[in-house]
């Protein structure tokens, strides 16, 4: 009977992946937390905008069937669910390296995992905006050879060094 304290597992997550034979963990990471939040701050912040022209503007004065208490709870109920879906995203998506493989793993409701050989990988290609050059995150797109399906670590602090990371793990 196996032992069970030996098995390690690449993801954190409840229905946890484990390690292939003599694989091991190089990292596992998630997108950087200024995404969502500046995101689901952004989104709050044009909604309420939004909330109060038509409540300044008297456009809910027209309509009889909703008065302008039970549509703010509706708006305010609508942009915490987008909130938090938005959250929850971030929390299920995670980017791991290992030295046989790299694995993107997402999804809310249902999980989804997308894995490619380290021997596949053709092109490793970083991408940087504004906001990523300030903070020190940016995307790092991993290409297959021969696979139209490629890997996109989003938003992730250090990408420099974990490009490297990952072009070390690929070996010469």
């Amino acid at each position: 009977m196996p032992d069970n304290s030996t098995v390690v597992s690449v993801s954190s997550r409840a229905t946890s992946m484990p390690l292939l034979a003599q694989e091991q963990l190089i990292f596992r990471l998630r997108p950087a937390i200024i995404i969502p939040l500046s995101f689901i701050l952004f989104i709050w912040a044009v909604g309420g905008l939004f909330l109060w022209a038509l409540i300044n503007f008297k456009v809910l004065d027209g309509v009889p069937v909703i008065t302008p208490r039970i549509f703010i709870s509706i708006y305010i109920a609508a942009f915490a669910f987008v909130g938090l879906a938005i959250f929850l995203s971030w929390l299920n998506t995670e980017y791991i390296l290992t030295n046989q493989r790299v694995e993107w793993r997402f999804g809310i409701i249902g999980e989804k995992a997308i894995s490619i050989s380290l021997g596949n990988i053709e092109n490793i290609t970083l991408n940087f905006n504004l906001l990523g050059r300030i903070f020190n995150f940016g995307d790092i797109k991993i290409e297959p050879a021969g696979i139209s399906t490629s890997i996109i670590f989003k938003g992730i602090t250090d990408p420099n060094n974990r490009k490297e990371q990952i072009e070390n793990a690929i070996g010469p």
